[in-house]
């Protein structure tokens, strides 16, 4: 008898051997039926060393970014070669034996397990972290797992960041995290069903690009063929990109005002050039009337709801928006934008001393171009749903309220000075609006 197959192991040493939990096992044999353990007279599963073998495998698929459904007819398509899954793919990763940090059980709450992987970011445990996940994939589809417990959680982080309960590090730790995850599963998508190419990306100014990488995750797992450009896409050379690939659709999505005026000037280009463009993002769900200036079509508030729409203008021809017609407040950007040098020279010498240099270059530089994007839509008053960002970024570079507010008023004297009459609509809203009083 070959004692690799030979049923020897109780369920016990099976779960202490691959750290899997028990319900999980009898979740995979009865919807998959692997492994497939034998059973004793008294009708205890009994695993042989393959059987654990078997098991480890499919985990370390499962930390690789694979769903477990995926995972088993990877299994099965091996088999069905002729090849031995065990032998043909790298070793097992090693899975911890110890007690696991949360109930994984096949009847835990997706609320519990996002508390806990929340919990796990905030105490930079990854081990935790990726325990946490590999199960919920194991015990949900996958979109479910990205939904309800990763981008659920880094919303979670995110809020305890904006009321200071969180550092940016483990922000930062946690979005690292999902950006890992999403990775492995857009590299083991299918190969794609579709001829259309769709390109997805990230407008200039724009860093955050999990958004961008979970809807290029969508569409691949539905055969769509992806060409993903990543963060920070520039506009240089955009239009022989295009002219490349050939798009059907191209999916852009910014988090942050600035970022939003640079995906407005993409798609303007976008629009000259006959493509269609899909976008997206948190700053069109706070300032909704951004989205009416945008010459392409709005994938709505939650991403969830976004693939529908997607598939909708890769199977139909809707007409092409209309470019919007230029701002009336383009003179003040332009003169915003010649001034610029000059009113932060007078803001560095006021505060120079008071103010460490590198600080003032790091305030400077994100009111300005929030300023400069804010004029691009044609209405100063976006600048204010930026303000909250700008004091979070301060924040957590240390830099005291009341040096913060001795900043606000040198700025405000600054562009008093500088930009006068002409720049009235800037000045009077740094006076009204600004936290320079508070």
């Amino acid at each position: 008898m070959n004692i690799q197959n030979t049923p020897t192991f109780n369920l016990g040493v099976a779960i202490q051997e691959t750290g899997i939990n028990p319900d999980t096992l009898r979740a995979w044999e009865r919807r998959y039926g692997l492994p497939q353990p034998a059973r004793s007279e008294g009708g205890h599963r009994l695993y042989s060393a393959r059987d654990i073998d078997t098991i480890k495998w499919l985990n370390s698929r499962l930390i690789e970014g694979m769903s477990i459904s995926k995972a088993v007819n990877l299994w099965r398509t091996l088999e069905s070669s002729g090849s031995d899954p065990l032998a043909e793919m790298p070793s097992p990763l090693t899975v911890p034996t110890a007690a696991p940090p949360v109930d994984v059980s096949a009847g835990a709450k997706i609320e519990e397990l996002c508390a806990e992987w929340v919990r796990a970011c905030l105490d930079f445990d990854e081990a935790s972290a990726d325990y946490i996940v590999t199960h919920a994939f194991a015990l949900f589809p996958p979109e479910t797992v990205l939904f309800e417990i990763l981008f659920a959680g880094l919303s979670q982080i995110g809020d305890l960041w904006y009321q200071r309960q969180a550092t940016v590090q483990q922000e930062h730790f946690a979005a690292a995290f999902v950006s890992k995850r999403l990775n492995a599963l857009v590299a083991s998508a299918p190969p794609p069903l579709h001829q259309e190419r769709i390109v997805v990306g990230c407008p200039p100014k724009e860093e955050h690009s999990l958004s961008a990488l979970l809807i290029t995750y969508l569409l691949r797992s539905r055969g769509w063929n992806v060409v993903y450009l990543g963060a920070n896409v520039p506009l240089e050379n955009f239009q022989d990109t295009i002219v490349s690939v050939s798009p059907s659709l191209v999916v852009l999505t910014a988090q942050m005002l600035a970022a939003a005026a640079e995906l407005k000037d993409v798609a303007v280009v976008l629009a000259e050039e006959g493509v269609h463009l899909a976008f997206g993002g948190m700053i069109f769900n706070r300032a909704p009337s951004l989205t009416k200036q945008i010459p392409g079509f709005y994938l709505g508030e939650d991403l969830r709801n976004a693939l529908p729409m997607l598939e909708h203008l890769l199977t139909s021809t809707p007409p092409l928006p209309g470019v919007p017609t230029e701002s009336e407040a383009t003179e003040v950007l332009d003169y915003f934008v010649e001034m610029r040098p000059a009113l932060e020279e007078k803001v560095c010498t006021s505060l120079g001393g008071v103010m460490p240099h590198e600080y003032l270059q790091i305030v400077n530089q994100y009111i300005a171009q929030d300023i400069i994007a804010a004029l691009k839509f044609g209405d100063i008053a976006y600048l204010g749903g930026e303000l909250a960002w700008i004091e979070g970024l301060v924040e957590n570079t240390q830099i005291p309220d009341e040096l913060m507010r001795r900043y606000w008023q040198s700025y405000y004297q600054a562009t008093d000075e500088a930009l006068g009459v002409r720049g009235a609509d800037i000045v009077d809203w740094i006076a009204n609006v600004s936290p320079m009083n508070a």
